[in-house]
């Protein structure tokens, strides 16, 4: 089944060289079963990206997933997910 998401990015400041970016995932699609929301939950991110402009390279990216799903596999049961990823460049790179 083919489930459509939208990333929204948004450049928040441009300073000293570097811009930073953020983003948001969001599920377009309707989904009522929830097994297939649970195969969906690392899906919808948030995150931010910073990027040097002088150098043209990435400084750093943060993803991170909060989700709980309630129920996900029938009563009694619960799925979540809170992870966060984070890639910097070094200074000697």
């Amino acid at each position: 089944r083919k489930i459509n998401l939208r990333r929204i990015y948004e450049l928040k400041t441009v300073k000293d060289g570097r811009a930073t970016i953020s983003w948001k995932t969001t599920r377009l699609t309707p989904v009522v079963d929830r097994r297939i929301l649970a195969q969906l939950i690392q899906c919808l991110s948030t995150g931010t990206i910073v990027f040097d402009l002088q150098r043209g390279v990435l400084i750093s990216r943060t993803i991170r997933v909060t989700s709980t799903l309630i129920a996900p596999f029938g009563e009694n049961t619960l799925m979540s997910a809170d992870t966060t990823h984070e890639l910097v460049l070094s200074e000697g790179d």
